[in-house]
């Protein structure tokens, strides 16, 4: 596969990971009685459901909107550092630990497009 195609595919793969995501903090958000938790669970969630659509403006034309892919390698980075930290808190569980991972692997890939993409031709 031409590195073009593969990085474009990372950043549909990583909208999606982020849209199941996102979806998921609003679907815990939800529900009788409204807290304020609940309440920043959904903008938690709106927020990450946003970053996904950035992954498909960057898919879209990989040599372009670089800086989102910068935010994405800052936000994943964040994410799995507060996952680790919640988690030796004994916040969440080895899920949530999983997941912070697989955040971590998407910034280490997004790295490496970075340094990939301006070689493209």
């Amino acid at each position: 596969m031409e590195k073009k195609t593969y990085y474009k595919y990372l950043f549909i793969v990583a909208a999606i990971w982020n849209w199941v995501a996102g979806i998921s903090f609003i679907a815990v958000g939800l529900g009788e009685p409204v807290s304020l938790l609940q309440a920043l669970y959904v903008g938690l969630g709106n927020t990450i459901l946003l970053v996904g659509i950035g992954f498909i403006f960057v898919s879209l034309d990989v040599k372009k909107n670089n800086a989102i892919a910068l935010m994405g390698i800052i936000g994943k980075f964040f994410a799995f550092i507060s996952v680790l930290i919640y988690f030796s808190l004994g916040v969440g569980d080895i899920s949530t630990v999983i997941a912070g991972t697989i955040d971590l692997i998407f910034a280490i890939l997004f790295i490496e497009f970075l340094k990939g993409v301006k070689r493209l031709e």
